[in-house]
């Protein structure tokens, strides 16, 4: 019964450090997926920055 128990224990922090190492690279691609999200919305700003210039310019040009 002692090897069962002592089985037991050995699966348990087993499936701990699993949990945690999960965990640990779950929070690690949330934190990625939020840095990158930010970068594609200061990406989608600067294109609608550069958008209404070629906008401005092309009334200019034309006018």
């Amino acid at each position: 019964m002692p090897d069962l128990i002592h089985d037991s224990e050995i699966k348990l922090h087993s499936v701990e450090a699993l949990l945690k190492e999960r965990q640990r690279a779950f929070i690690e691609l949330v934190t990625t997926t939020e840095t990158l999200r930010m970068k594609v919305a200061r990406l989608e700003e600067i294109i609608e920055e550069r958008d209404r210039e070629l906008t401005r310019l092309r009334v200019l040009r034309a006018s």
